[in-house]
């Protein structure tokens, strides 16, 4: 087997294992809102159910860690809203596309790291060289998914008044209406 086939047949992994979810969506699984907070929802659901929500913030804590002591966690200041507000303007097809891509980065450290874990079980070392291997990936479409979940990451959080002190801003001369 050459090695082109044998990278295409294992990028099927994490394409299946998020493919198994989907029955039990579709036949009316629970799907317990996220403990994230204030998120916009679609048809009276959040858009990503509550293993994607952790996921996707475990991944963005990774992304905007600065090192910084005074750094507000993503999680206590309305990162996630933040995330999903951008998410409900997108085509459904690409939330799709984005549920993917999670279960990609969930399970790549497992399948093809040899480090016999998921990503939200690695230390946090572990998750900053699994990231950075989606990087610096050689496979477009690897890296592609990391730039798109760094763009979603650094929005989030960045837009957030609590961040702004960290990097010098002030905030809007025009303060916004109450």
């Amino acid at each position: 087997m050459r090695r082109r086939t044998f990278l295409k047949l294992g990028a099927l992994g994490p394409a299946m294992l998020a493919l198994e979810q989907l029955p039990a969506r579709a036949a009316g699984g629970p799907a317990a809102s996220p403990t994230l907070g204030g998120a916009p929802e679609r048809d009276g659901e959040h858009l990503l159910d509550p293993d994607e929500a952790d996921l996707l913030m475990a991944i963005v804590e990774r992304m905007v860690d600065t090192g910084d002591p005074r750094a507000p966690a993503p999680r206590a200041i309305g990162t996630f809203a933040a995330i999903e507000a951008t998410l409900a303007q997108l085509h459904p097809s690409l939330l799709d596309e984005l549920r993917l891509a999670l279960r990609g980065v969930d399970f790549w450290p497992l399948l093809f790291e040899w480090r016999f874990r998921r990503f939200r079980s690695l230390s946090f070392e572990a998750q900053d060289q699994s990231l950075e291997g989606w990087r610096t990936s050689r496979i477009e479409t690897r890296r592609r998914v990391f730039y798109a979940l760094r763009n979603l990451a650094l929005l989030g959080y960045w837009s957030q008044d609590e961040t702004w002190p960290l990097i010098g801003y002030g905030g809007p001369w025009i303060r916004r209406p109450a």
